[in-house]
Protein backbone atom coordinates (compact mmCIF):
# COMPACT_ATOMS: atom_id res chain seq x y z
CA UNK A 1 0.00 0.00 0.00
CA UNK A 2 2.52 2.21 0.85
CA UNK A 3 4.27 1.65 -2.07
CA UNK A 4 1.82 3.74 -4.16
CA UNK A 5 2.48 6.74 -2.29
CA UNK A 6 4.94 9.67 -3.81
CA UNK A 7 8.20 8.82 -2.15
CA UNK A 8 8.97 10.96 0.55
CA UNK A 9 5.33 12.49 0.41
CA UNK A 10 3.48 10.74 3.25
CA UNK A 11 -0.13 12.02 1.92
CA UNK A 12 -3.03 11.30 5.17
CA UNK A 13 -5.69 11.62 3.04
CA UNK A 14 -4.08 9.42 0.13
CA UNK A 15 -3.15 7.17 3.18
CA UNK A 16 -6.93 6.38 4.31
CA UNK A 17 -8.25 6.33 0.60
CA UNK A 18 -5.87 3.34 -0.14
CA UNK A 19 -6.76 1.50 2.83
CA UNK A 20 -10.46 2.18 3.06
CA UNK A 21 -10.88 0.93 -0.50
CA UNK A 22 -8.77 -2.66 -0.35
CA UNK A 23 -11.57 -4.48 -1.22
CA UNK A 24 -12.94 -6.38 1.40
CA UNK A 25 -10.04 -5.59 3.87
CA UNK A 26 -11.22 -1.77 3.17
CA UNK A 27 -15.06 -3.10 4.34
CA UNK A 28 -13.16 -4.62 7.11
CA UNK A 29 -11.77 -0.94 8.11
CA UNK A 30 -14.80 0.94 7.79
CA UNK A 31 -16.92 -1.38 9.37
CA UNK A 32 -14.17 -0.74 12.26
CA UNK A 33 -14.06 2.46 11.93
CA UNK A 34 -17.86 2.85 12.81
CA UNK A 35 -17.49 0.48 15.69
CA UNK A 36 -14.69 2.51 17.32
CA UNK A 37 -16.20 5.63 16.70
CA UNK A 38 -18.57 5.58 20.13
CA UNK A 39 -15.68 3.81 21.97
CA UNK A 40 -13.13 6.60 21.34
CA UNK A 41 -16.18 9.43 21.47
CA UNK A 42 -16.85 8.29 25.35
CA UNK A 43 -13.14 7.82 26.25
CA UNK A 44 -13.06 11.85 24.96
CA UNK A 45 -16.01 12.47 26.70
CA UNK A 46 -17.58 14.34 23.87
CA UNK A 47 -21.30 14.22 22.74
CA UNK A 48 -23.05 13.05 19.88
CA UNK A 49 -23.82 16.66 19.19
CA UNK A 50 -20.18 17.80 19.86
CA UNK A 51 -19.10 15.35 17.21
CA UNK A 52 -21.84 16.06 14.62
CA UNK A 53 -21.06 19.65 14.61
CA UNK A 54 -17.17 18.93 13.67
CA UNK A 55 -17.99 16.77 11.52
CA UNK A 56 -20.80 19.07 9.87
CA UNK A 57 -23.87 16.54 9.84
CA UNK A 58 -26.48 15.69 12.17
CA UNK A 59 -26.63 13.95 15.39
CA UNK A 60 -28.56 11.26 13.75
CA UNK A 61 -26.60 10.94 11.16
CA UNK A 62 -23.44 10.34 13.51
CA UNK A 63 -25.83 7.98 15.55
CA UNK A 64 -26.63 5.72 12.81
CA UNK A 65 -22.44 5.73 12.18
CA UNK A 66 -22.04 4.21 15.67
CA UNK A 67 -24.47 1.48 15.22
CA UNK A 68 -23.56 0.41 11.97
CA UNK A 69 -26.29 1.53 9.68
CA UNK A 70 -24.28 4.34 7.53
CA UNK A 71 -20.82 4.19 6.60
CA UNK A 72 -19.13 7.16 6.99
CA UNK A 73 -17.12 9.22 3.96
CA UNK A 74 -13.22 9.63 3.77
CA UNK A 75 -13.58 12.81 4.91
CA UNK A 76 -15.71 12.20 7.79
CA UNK A 77 -13.64 10.20 9.05
CA UNK A 78 -10.77 12.44 8.77
CA UNK A 79 -13.12 15.02 10.81
CA UNK A 80 -13.81 12.42 12.96
CA UNK A 81 -10.07 11.48 14.07
CA UNK A 82 -9.23 14.95 14.48
CA UNK A 83 -12.23 15.94 17.02
CA UNK A 84 -11.69 12.85 19.00
CA UNK A 85 -7.80 13.35 19.28
CA UNK A 86 -7.10 9.80 17.47
CA UNK A 87 -5.00 8.96 14.72
CA UNK A 88 -6.77 7.74 11.46
CA UNK A 89 -4.98 4.64 11.35
CA UNK A 90 -6.03 3.60 15.00
CA UNK A 91 -9.67 4.19 14.06
CA UNK A 92 -9.89 2.28 10.77
CA UNK A 93 -7.70 -0.29 12.52
CA UNK A 94 -4.51 -0.40 10.47
CA UNK A 95 -2.78 0.69 13.91
CA UNK A 96 -3.27 -0.67 17.47
CA UNK A 97 -3.39 1.95 20.62
CA UNK A 98 -0.53 2.93 21.84
CA UNK A 99 1.00 2.07 24.48
CA UNK A 100 0.73 4.38 27.77
CA UNK A 101 4.23 6.29 28.26
CA UNK A 102 5.03 7.10 31.53
CA UNK A 103 6.20 10.36 32.74
CA UNK A 104 8.83 9.56 35.05
CA UNK A 105 10.15 12.89 36.23
CA UNK A 106 10.84 16.71 35.56
CA UNK A 107 13.92 18.13 32.96
CA UNK A 108 15.05 21.12 33.40
CA UNK A 109 14.59 24.33 30.95
CA UNK A 110 15.98 27.47 32.92
CA UNK A 111 16.72 25.95 36.06
CA UNK A 112 18.14 22.65 36.53
CA UNK A 113 16.76 19.34 37.88
CA UNK A 114 19.13 17.48 40.68
CA UNK A 115 18.88 13.74 39.36
CA UNK A 116 20.30 12.68 43.18
CA UNK A 117 16.95 13.62 44.50
CA UNK A 118 14.71 12.88 41.06
CA UNK A 119 15.61 9.65 39.56
CA UNK A 120 13.78 8.34 36.55
CA UNK A 121 11.29 6.02 38.82
CA UNK A 122 9.36 3.73 36.38
CA UNK A 123 7.51 1.97 39.50
CA UNK A 124 5.59 5.12 40.39
CA UNK A 125 5.71 7.91 37.65
CA UNK A 126 4.16 10.99 37.93
CA UNK A 127 1.37 10.16 35.33
CA UNK A 128 1.04 8.71 32.76
CA UNK A 129 -0.08 10.11 28.99
CA UNK A 130 -0.98 8.27 25.65
CA UNK A 131 0.79 9.40 22.61
CA UNK A 132 -0.54 10.33 19.24
CA UNK A 133 1.04 6.84 17.60
CA UNK A 134 3.74 3.95 18.72
CA UNK A 135 6.62 4.50 20.13
CA UNK A 136 9.91 2.49 21.08
CA UNK A 137 9.56 0.00 24.29
CA UNK A 138 12.32 2.40 25.51
CA UNK A 139 10.34 5.52 25.64
CA UNK A 140 9.64 7.58 28.43
CA UNK A 141 8.53 10.95 28.96
CA UNK A 142 9.77 13.99 31.34
CA UNK A 143 7.47 17.29 32.15
CA UNK A 144 9.50 20.55 31.57
CA UNK A 145 10.42 22.56 34.16
CA UNK A 146 11.48 26.41 33.24
CA UNK A 147 11.04 28.76 30.39
CA UNK A 148 14.90 29.27 29.06
CA UNK A 149 13.74 26.85 25.33
CA UNK A 150 10.68 29.02 25.33
CA UNK A 151 9.21 29.64 22.47
CA UNK A 152 9.98 26.20 21.78
CA UNK A 153 8.81 24.94 24.79
CA UNK A 154 6.70 25.94 27.03
CA UNK A 155 6.65 25.20 30.75
CA UNK A 156 4.68 22.13 31.55
CA UNK A 157 5.37 20.41 28.04
CA UNK A 158 6.12 16.94 28.02
CA UNK A 159 9.20 15.25 26.17
CA UNK A 160 9.36 11.66 25.05
CA UNK A 161 12.73 10.60 24.86
CA UNK A 162 14.62 7.30 24.95
CA UNK A 163 15.63 6.00 28.09
CA UNK A 164 18.71 3.88 26.43
CA UNK A 165 19.53 7.62 25.54
CA UNK A 166 21.19 8.39 21.79
CA UNK A 167 24.75 8.42 20.56
CA UNK A 168 25.91 12.31 21.60
CA UNK A 169 27.56 12.89 17.82
CA UNK A 170 23.73 12.51 16.67
CA UNK A 171 22.09 15.22 18.77
CA UNK A 172 25.29 17.92 18.13
CA UNK A 173 23.36 20.80 17.11
CA UNK A 174 20.24 19.35 18.07
CA UNK A 175 17.70 20.26 21.37
CA UNK A 176 18.16 16.84 23.38
CA UNK A 177 17.27 15.74 27.24
CA UNK A 178 21.08 15.69 28.89
CA UNK A 179 22.12 14.92 32.30
CA UNK A 180 25.19 16.56 33.37
CA UNK A 181 28.39 14.88 35.50
CA UNK A 182 27.39 17.29 37.82
CA UNK A 183 23.89 14.72 38.38
CA UNK A 184 21.73 18.10 36.91
CA UNK A 185 19.44 17.53 33.83
CA UNK A 186 18.38 19.84 31.30
CA UNK A 187 16.44 20.32 28.01
CA UNK A 188 19.29 22.32 25.73
CA UNK A 189 20.76 22.42 22.58
CA UNK A 190 23.97 20.33 22.19
CA UNK A 191 27.16 22.18 20.17
CA UNK A 192 30.67 20.68 20.51
CA UNK A 193 32.58 22.12 23.32
CA UNK A 194 36.54 23.88 23.23
CA UNK A 195 37.87 20.46 23.73
CA UNK A 196 37.01 16.56 23.19
CA UNK A 197 34.34 15.22 25.82
CA UNK A 198 33.14 18.93 26.08
CA UNK A 199 29.68 20.37 25.01
CA UNK A 200 28.10 23.41 25.15
CA UNK A 201 24.56 23.54 25.92
CA UNK A 202 22.47 26.11 24.72
CA UNK A 203 19.00 27.54 25.52
CA UNK A 204 16.76 30.01 23.57
CA UNK A 205 16.62 32.61 25.65
CA UNK A 206 18.94 32.23 28.93
CA UNK A 207 22.68 31.94 28.50
CA UNK A 208 24.54 28.92 27.40
CA UNK A 209 26.50 26.51 29.61
CA UNK A 210 29.71 26.18 28.24
CA UNK A 211 32.20 22.95 28.15
CA UNK A 212 29.92 20.62 30.35
CA UNK A 213 30.75 16.84 30.61
CA UNK A 214 27.32 14.68 29.40
CA UNK A 215 26.97 11.62 31.09
CA UNK A 216 23.37 10.80 29.40
CA UNK A 217 21.92 11.89 26.13
CA UNK A 218 18.34 11.57 24.35
CA UNK A 219 16.97 12.96 21.11
CA UNK A 220 13.77 14.19 21.62
CA UNK A 221 11.34 11.59 19.81
CA UNK A 222 8.48 13.94 20.00
CA UNK A 223 6.88 16.42 22.43
CA UNK A 224 2.92 16.74 24.01
CA UNK A 225 1.90 20.43 24.48
CA UNK A 226 1.12 21.22 28.40
CA UNK A 227 -2.26 22.38 27.17
CA UNK A 228 -2.68 18.69 25.81
CA UNK A 229 -1.04 16.99 28.80
CA UNK A 230 -4.01 17.34 30.97
CA UNK A 231 -6.37 16.15 28.57
CA UNK A 232 -4.61 13.10 27.83
CA UNK A 233 -3.39 12.71 31.63
CA UNK A 234 -7.52 13.02 32.49
CA UNK A 235 -8.57 10.93 29.61
CA UNK A 236 -5.85 7.80 30.52
CA UNK A 237 -7.10 8.19 34.26
CA UNK A 238 -10.74 7.98 32.82
CA UNK A 239 -9.69 4.67 30.81
CA UNK A 240 -7.98 3.27 33.80
CA UNK A 241 -10.92 3.74 35.90
CA UNK A 242 -13.49 2.47 33.61
CA UNK A 243 -11.44 -0.89 33.55
CA UNK A 244 -11.16 -1.30 36.93
CA UNK A 245 -14.80 -1.07 36.98
CA UNK A 246 -15.51 -3.05 34.49
CA UNK A 247 -13.38 -6.05 36.60
CA UNK A 248 -15.31 -5.63 39.53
Amino acid sequence: MFADLPYGKFNVKRFCQLALDSGAAGRDRRHMARTRIREFREQAEVSQEQLADAVGISVSQISRIERDEREPRLDEIMKISHRLGVAVAILIGEEDEPDPVPVVGRIGAGGSIDTSTEQFDLASPLYEIEPPFSLPDDALALEIYGESMWPRYDHGDVIIVSMHGSDIKSVIGFEAAVATEEGKRYLKRVIEGSRRGLFNLESHNAPAMRDVKVTWVSEVITVVRASQVRRIKDHARRKIQRQVRAAL
